[in-house]
């Protein structure tokens, strides 16, 4: 699904880099080839390097400084949601969450990206999110569902869902085991109210 309805909050401009460096270093190992009877030439390919040394360095800077890469943006806490994710979910479950989780998760093919990689899903069909959630059936949700009415909704109407740690949530239908044991659970769906 990633691939085909790539998420609108990830950019996936890190494949261009090595694209950019072979056309810089050729640019530049032809650069030091100088003919002298195509001064013009030369200059054009000067110009030329600069402009792809700047478009690296914009590069570099939105994907390393402004959006450090994969980082999910949930915080510090998300290696442990993963990790948690890995000892107690089966692989054939669906996980939904945001984007930048998805490379941590790739033993999960049924992955879903919450919101913006399914919206075009959703358009195409002509159906709410709502719909989408009740046919694909997520069971795992990373983030949080009080901030998203419809999202609360889907969760009352599967049965619940327990926070298990702070901003990962699964479905009580997974059963009832140490998923679920007081240590590991913070809030149940069924206690709260819908936003």
């Amino acid at each position: 699904m990633v691939l085909l309805n790539p998420p609108a909050s990830v950019t996936y401009t890190g494949q261009l880099f090595p694209l950019v460096a072979i056309g810089a270093g050729s640019l530049f190992s032809k650069g030091f080839r100088k003919n002298p009877d195509n001064i013009f030439g030369f200059q054009l390919i000067r110009i030329i390097l600069l402009i792809i040394m700047v478009i690296l360095n914009i590069n570099a800077t939105i994907n390393f400084i402004v959006h450090p890469s994969m980082t999910p943006g949930m915080g510090s806490n998300y290696a442990t949601d993963i990790e948690y994710i890995h000892q107690y979910i089966p692989h054939d479950k669906v996980i939904m969450g945001p984007a930048g989780f998805y490379n941590y998760l790739l033993e999960y093919p049924l992955f879903l990206e919450y919101k913006e990689g399914t919206k075009y899903t959703i358009a195409i069909r002509g159906e709410d999110y709502l719909t989408f959630w009740n046919r694909e059936k997520p069971v795992v949700f990373i983030g949080d569902p009080l901030q998203d009415p419809m999202l609360w909704t889907y969760m009352q109407n599967q049965g619940g869902f327990k926070e298990v740690r702070p901003d990962l949530w699964i479905s009580k239908n997974l059963g009832d085991d140490k998923r679920f044991s007081s240590e590991n659970s913070y809030r149940d769906s069924k206690d709260d109210k819908i936003p």
